[in-house]
């Protein structure tokens, strides 16, 4: 339980919302990191007994509940229904950054988010995790079609898949900036 406890308090950090997913792909990681397997049934059991042991309080039905801990619930970004919220600027850096580096994770969209955290432009560097994954996911969706998965890798557009992180980011470069998304849907 100790290990949900601090999984719990980096989702926190991260600022993302605390859903049964987040904390479920949290913890596969963190396993993962330590060459030790977790199961779906033995995850689940675990959050039934910090429930019942009041450590945890789980509200909503599955697979879509929010996991509360001992100091109350926080709001924090769901990449699974990410909303717009990003300034021109933000979308601007995104893509200048894309442009310049083409990076390509095969570590999904946290996998990205971590990558333009360590190596992205200033300004994304200073977003929480939980935003830069959600501005992964929104970098994939039609509106934007900054980000493209191909066989399980994802990568900015016009990417050749064998090219990986290409250098420095260059902060003299000129900005692109990106088309605004339409509000009313055409």
């Amino acid at each position: 339980s100790s290990g949900i406890n601090a999984e719990y308090g980096d989702l926190k950090r991260d600022q993302f919302k605390p859903t049964e997913d987040s904390l479920w792909n949290r913890l596969k990681h963190l396993f993962r990191m330590r060459k030790q397997s977790l199961t779906r049934s033995f995850y689940e059991e675990l959050l039934d007994v910090m429930a019942n042991e009041k450590k945890l309080n789980i509200q909503g039905t599955k697979p879509f509940r929010v996991i509360i801990g001992p100091k109350g619930p926080y709001d924090g970004a769901d990449p699974d229904n990410p909303t717009t919220e990003f300034s021109q600027s933000d979308w601007s850096a995104l893509q200048t950054f894309l442009l310049q580096v083409h990076p390509v994770q095969k570590k999904g969209r946290f996998g990205f988010a971590q990558f333009l955290k360590e190596k992205g432009h200033p300004q994304l560097k200073a977003f929480p995790l939980g935003i830069l994954t959600k501005m992964v996911q929104l970098a994939q969706s039609p509106d934007y079609r900054l980000i493209t998965c191909h066989s399980g890798m994802l990568q900015s557009v016009g990417t050749p898949l064998n090219q990986y992180y290409g250098g420095p980011f260059n902060p003299n470069a000129q900005p692109f900036v990106p088309s605004t998304p339409s509000q009313n849907g055409s």
